[in-house]
């Protein structure tokens, strides 16, 4: 996970930039940390960037459900 000056990316299964990630992202936000082998979910769209990597953009925080 890691939080730019446009929002928050998370990435399961291998971390930035590996292409075979899989990422959630949140445009406008800062997320805090989250642990380490935590189970993420969440539904929406997936698309495709830049061939490799697939992505869902979220509208909120509050759609990323986390469980530890």
């Amino acid at each position: 996970m890691r939080n730019t000056y446009d929002g928050a990316f998370v990435n399961v299964g291998r971390d930035y930039p590996h292409p075979g990630r899989f990422t959630f992202i949140l445009w406008g936000y800062e997320l805090q940390p989250l642990p380490r082998g935590a189970t993420i979910c969440a539904s929406g769209s997936i698309y495709i960037y830049e061939g490799t990597t697939a992505q869902i953009e979220l509208g909120s925080p509050a759609e990323l459900e986390i469980w530890e």
